[in-house]
C-alpha cells in the first residue's frame, strides 16, 4: 500500500438519498431580486443591425412574448437595445438572462450590455467559453447568470445609475444566427465565494500529490472516475479511493467503461449513454461511494449531435460538471453544466491565482479542473506542476473562501 503523509479526515458528506427527485428540481431557481425586463407589451426595445420580431407570440418561457433578433449572416454584430430606462442601481446584484439561440455554431460575439449615455460608459458581459464546448445549446431556452468577474467595461459606468441596456450577437458570415430574448433580471450575489478542486480519470497522483496537500488544510476534492480503469496501472486502487473518501473527497462518476471515456457520451446512441451511465452510478453505490449523484461529462461534451445527452444526466445526477471554461456563480445557473477554470500544462500559476482573487472579490464559485500533477515540468496536456498546486491551495487558504465538494454545494444550496 502506498504511503500517504498527513492525511487529515474531515467530515465527508453523506450519502444522498437513492429516491430524490429528477436532477433539474434540485437546485431551486434562483430568485430574481428585481426584474429588468421580461420584453413583455409594449417594451421599448428597438433592433440595430439585423432582422427582428419584437413581439414573438410564438415561442416564449416568461409571460406571453419573447423577442428575436437575426444577424444578417455576414459577420457584423446585431444588437437589440433600450436606451433611458428609468436608473437601474445593479450594485450587489448579478444579471440574470433567458434566451435562446438558432445556429449556435455561428454565433462569434455574444454579449450583455449594462450602461448609460447611449451605452458610451457601460459594463459589458461576454457569454463565452475560452473553448470549443459551448455552454448555450443548439435551439433550447436556458437562464443562466452572468459573472462579474468577466465584465470588461467602456467609459466609465456608474452601476448605480444604469439607463441603457442591449444584447449583442454576431455571427461567423457563414450564416445568419438568431437571438430569442425573454428576460433580465438581477439576483441576489452571494454573501461569499466557494471553491471546488475536482479531479479527472482517477489518476494515481490524486493520491500521491493532490491529497497531501488538501489534507494539510483540511481540504477535501471531488474525483471523478472510470471504473473500468481503477486498480489499473497509474491509476488509484479500489483501497486508496476509498482512504481517499474516508478523508473527506469525494468518489464521484466519470464513466464506467474506458471505451465510453474515450468516445465522449455525445457520440453514443442513447440507449448507450444510459447504460453506462446507470452502470457507474450503480458501480459507485456498490462500493459505498457516495458521491454517486455527481457527473463529469467525459472530456467535457454534452452536445452536439441528436443524442440528448442532457436529458439523460438530469435523469440521475445532481451536478454534472463540464469543461467549459468560464466562471460559475452559487448556486449554478444549471447544475448539469458545471462551468470551471480549466487547468492545462500551459495554466501559468498567476492566472489560476488571480482566478481565486476574483471569485473571492465577486463571491463567486471557482471549480478547479485537474487531471494528473507531475513534480517536473508539465510534458502532456492534462498535467499540472505539484509545486504550483500547492501553492494554489496555500492562496486558496488565505483568500478565506470555504473549500466544498460537490456533494457539499448541494446541500448548502437546498
Amino acid at each position: 500500500m502506498r504511503a500517504v503523509t498527513a492525511l487529515i479526515a474531515v467530515a465527508a458528506c453523506s450519502a444522498p438519498d437513492a429516491d430524490v427527485p429528477p436532477a433539474a428540481q434540485r437546485f431551486p431557481e434562483q430568485q430574481v431580486a428585481r426584474w429588468i425586463t421580461t420584453l413583455q407589451g409594449d417594451h421599448g426595445f428597438g433592433v440595430t443591425g439585423g432582422d427582428a420580431e419584437l413581439h414573438d407570440r410564438s415561442d416564449f418561457v416568461l409571460g406571453e412574448q419573447s423577442v428575436w433578433l437575426q444577424t444578417a449572416g455576414r459577420g457584423a454584430p446585431a444588437t437589440l437595445f433600450a436606451l433611458g430606462l428609468p436608473a437601474i442601481d445593479v450594485t450587489g446584484g448579478v444579471p440574470k438572462i433567458w434566451i435562446k439561440l438558432d445556429d449556435v455554431q455561428r454565433a462569434t460575439t455574444l454579449e450583455l450590455w449594462l450602461g448609460s449615455d447611449r451605452l458610451a460608459n457601460a459594463f459589458v458581459f461576454p457569454f463565452t467559453s475560452r473553448q470549443a464546448q459551448r455552454w448555450t445549446t443548439e435551439g433550447d431556452w436556458v437562464a443562466f447568470t452572468l459573472p462579474w468577474s468577466l465584465v470588461r467595461t467602456v467609459g466609465a459606468p456608474d452601476p448605480t445609475a444604469i439607463t441603457d441596456v442591449a444584447w449583442r450577437i454576431a455571427d461567423d458570415a457563414t450564416g445568419p444566427v438568431r437571438l430569442h430574448v425573454n428576460g433580465l433580471g438581477l439576483v441576489s450575489e452571494p454573501a461569499h465565494g466557494i471553491v471546488s478542486f475536482t479531479f479527472d480519470d482517477n489518476l494515481e497522483s490524486i493520491y500521491l500529490d493532490a491529497a497531501p496537500v488538501l489534507a494539510a488544510y483540511g481540504f477535501g476534492a471531488t474525483a471523478y472516475v472510470i471504473a473500468e480503469s481503477v486498480d489499473q496501472p497509474g491509476r488509484a486502487t479500489l483501497d486508496e479511493l476509498h482512504q481517499l473518501q474516508d478523508a473527506g473527497w469525494e468518489i464521484a462518476a466519470h464513466a464506467y467503461a474506458a471505451a465510453t471515456h474515450a468516445a465522449e457520451l455525445q457520440s453514443l446512441a442513447p440507449a448507450d449513454v444510459e447504460a453506462d451511465l446507470v452502470a457507474i452510478r450503480d458501480w459507485l453505490r456498490d462500493h459505498d461511494f457516495h458521491g454517486y449523484d455527481h457527473l463529469a461529462y467525459p472530456h467535457g461534451g454534452f452536445a452536439g449531435t441528436d443524442t440528448d445527452v442532457l436529458a439523460i444526466v438530469r435523469k440521475y445526477f445532481a451536478t454534472a460538471r463540464t469543461i467549459v471554461r468560464s466562471r460559475e456563480v452559487w448556486p449554478p445557473s444549471d447544475p448539469e453544466k458545471l462551468r470551471v477554470f480549466y487547468v492545462t500544462d500551459v495554466t501559468p500559476l498567476a492566472e489560476a491565482l488571480a482566478a481565486v482573487d476574483l471569485a473571492a472579490e465577486h463571491h463567486e464559485w471557482i471549480v478547479f479542473v485537474f487531471h494528473r500533477l507531475v513534480a517536473g515540468p508539465p510534458v502532456q496536456r492534462t498535467e499540472w506542476a505539484a509545486g504550483d498546486f500547492a501553492k494554489l491551495v496555500e492562496h486558496v487558504r488565505a483568500s478565506g473562501m470555504p473549500v466544498e465538494t460537490m456533494g457539499q454545494v448541494v446541500e448548502e444550496a437546498q
